[in-house]
Formats: C-alpha cells, sequence, structure tokens
C-alpha cells in the first residue's frame, strides 16, 4: 500500500457500503425482524443475507491461470452437472479444472438482481394507520410545550424525550448536550418502532425541545432517517404554538412568514416567571425579556420545503390551557387515522 489517504475517508465508505447493505430486500428483512423483537429469526436471516452478498460480490479476477503442470488440454470433457469453484489466490487449483475461472463464471447462472423496496411517493400515504408517530414540538420557551407532552404522555401513552430537562444534567457544551440528546432520540425511535405492535401505548414519540431553528429541526429528521422511520411505518406531525396577534414579517433569515408578537413574548416571559426555580433553563430575571425577544428574532420558521417533509402539521393555540392544546393535537391524530386504538374525544375529556 502506498501509505496515502484517499479522497473518500472511511466513515465515508462505512455509511456508503452500510447504505447499500440496507437497501436489499433480505437484509432489509432482517433488520426488520430484529426491530420487532425476533432477533431468534433476525441473526440466522441476516447471516444468510451477507452470504449471499460475498457470494455476489466475489471478485472473479483474483484466482490465477492454472500451472502447465497442472492441465492436461485433450482430457474428458467435465460432466455437465460438475460446477467448478472458483479458485482464490494464494490456494493450488484443483487438477481435474480444464478451464479457466473466466470461463467457468461464464457458465455459472447470472445472480439475481437486487431487489429493491418501493418507498416512492406514489405508494407512499400521509393518512390512514400507522406503526409510529413522532410529534415535533415547536414554539418558545413558556408555550406550553412540555405540560402538553405530559398530558399526551399520560393519556394516550409514547416516549417524551424532554431536552431541557436533559441538558440540565449534562456536562459540557450546548453543542455535546445536542449530540447525547440526539442518541437518546434515535434510540426512543428505534424501541418505539420496535414494541409498537406488542404495545398500543408505545407508538409515540414525543420531541420536546424548541425547534424554533432550522438546523436543530433538521438534525431530527437526519436522526429518524438513520432509524428508517418512514420506511418502517413511522409518521411524523409538526405541533407548533401560535398567537393570535402573531402576524407575517421578514425574520434574521429573509424568510416572509408568520413572526411572534410580543403579546405572544408576554405571554411566554410572564408563564416563566410564574414558574420560577423550576424551569430548567431559564429563570425570571431583569434581563428574561431580552433573551426570549433575541430567541423569537432568531426563529426559522418553517418554509414550504421543510413542511412537505413533515407528514402533518398542527397549530395550537399558545392561549390555551394544556388540556384543550393535548385535545387538539390528539384530533388532528385522529383525523389523520393513524392511531385506530384512541378513545373518543368525550372518554379522553
Amino acid at each position: 500500500a502506498s501509505g496515502n489517504v484517499g479522497a473518500v475517508g472511511f466513515p465515508e465508505k462505512e455509511f456508503a457500503v452500510l447504505s447499500w447493505l440496507v437497501a436489499r430486500q433480505d437484509v432489509a428483512d432482517a433488520i426488520d425482524l430484529a426491530l420487532s423483537g425476533r432477533e431468534d429469526e433476525a441473526q440466522p436471516a441476516l447471516t444468510q443475507a451477507l452470504r449471499i452478498v460475498l457470494a455476489e460480490e466475489l471478485p472473479s479476477g483474483t484466482a490465477p491461470n492454472p500451472a502447465p503442470e497442472e492441465t492436461q488440454a485433450g482430457d474428458s470433457q467435465l460432466d455437465a452437472d460438475t460446477v467448478c469453484a472458483p479458485v482464490l489466490e494464494g490456494v493450488a487449483s484443483s487438477p481435474t479444472v480444464d478451464m479457466t475461472p473466466a470461463e467457468a463464471e461464464r457458465l455459472l447462472p447470472s445472480p439475481p438482481k437486487r431487489q429493491r423496496r418501493n418507498y416512492s411517493k406514489s405508494n407512499y400515504s400521509k393518512t390512514g394507520p400507522s406503526r409510529c408517530a413522532c410529534l415535533f414540538f415547536s414554539g418558545l420557551h413558556g408555550c406550553g410545550k412540555s405540560a402538553t407532552c405530559n398530558l399526551l404522555r399520560e393519556v394516550i401513552g409514547g416516549h417524551w424525550l424532554h431536552y431541557d430537562e436533559f441538558a440540565s444534567k449534562q456536562p459540557g457544551s450546548e453543542r455535546m448536550s445536542r449530540e447525547a440528546f440526539g442518541g437518546e432520540f434515535r434510540g426512543a425511535a428505534t424501541k418505539c418502532l420496535a414494541y409498537a405492535h406488542r404495545d398500543q401505548y408505545q407508538r409515540l414519540v414525543l420531541l420536546d425541545q424548541d425547534n424554533t431553528l432550522r438546523q436543530h429541526r433538521l438534525d431530527s429528521m437526519l436522526d429518524l432517517k438513520r432509524v428508517h422511520w418512514r420506511k418502517l411505518g413511522g409518521r411524523t406531525l409538526l405541533v407548533e404554538f401560535s398567537h393570535d396577534s402573531d402576524s407575517f414579517g421578514y425574520g434574521a433569515d429573509g424568510q416572509l412568514s408568520k413572526r411572534f408578537s410580543e403579546q405572544h413574548i408576554a405571554l411566554c416571559t410572564r408563564r416563566i416567571e410564574d414558574r420560577g426555580a423550576a424551569h430548567h433553563t431559564l429563570r425570571p430575571s431583569p434581563r428574561l425579556r431580552l433573551v426570549m425577544q433575541k430567541a423569537a428574532k432568531r426563529a426559522e420558521p418553517p418554509s414550504a420545503e421543510e413542511l412537505a417533509q413533515f407528514d402533518g402539521r398542527v397549530v395550537v393555540s399558545v392561549m390555551l390551557p394544556p388540556p384543550e392544546a393535548a385535545l387538539a393535537v390528539i384530533e388532528e391524530i385522529r383525523r389523520l387515522g393513524w392511531l385506530p386504538h384512541l378513545r373518543c374525544r368525550n372518554e379522553l375529556r
């Protein structure tokens, strides 16, 4: 080896190989078995799939030509039913072989083409029963995200991931906290997919973080993509908190969209002050209103292209009490038909 580092690093190559493997039908089926908790069936299925991959991808040019003294021209022809095994480099060839590996390879049947699952948008529906659902809660601190998530978990179950509470217990920078939180999020999504068919109350993932910045939402969507959320039957719902006084304006990103109004900011600030030291990241202080105004100014509402990546969207009034906000989210899930087991509105009340 020359020792020079190639243009593509090992992580990129590893990711490309893993993506190619997952795209195979037999490998994807084995992964589905593992995610559904059937590890005893998944292991032999994956082993068999990898054996087929190695048999298909074994290079044909690795075998040397037979030595002259090991070949006998004019010998009796091979039986038609006999298959000549390819000869690997460094392994002595059999004296009964009278053809080159290339000639023997031409006699073997062509391997079947790899079948890929069809997940085209034409066959994908955003309504109807789903395996799982992930709810992205987006809004300023104090808008009621955590209170709504807490009620949803108590009423219809699910995995509640609270970023503020998680980050308050993590040492290091915000970037390190978000990376660790991403790992927790992927773990919860994988567990949700695995146990969805066993427990109807484990079919929701409640992602409770600001989600007011485009990069944060994108990171979470990429985390879902890494666990094949949509391919395995998961859906995504964006839950946005809004105020009646919110109006259109230009943000720091230059995009014309709904902006948080001063009334919206004042309401969230007052709730944080009333909560006192119970909030995980913000405390009452003379600068609290300024901090909230800066957060509102930095906010990046989703564009039309980003909204198309979600399977649903619901806007909840920030002025609603948490029980009414939770009911609004449940009614949207019911309208989409994702969770057929949901109880009627009167029973939930």
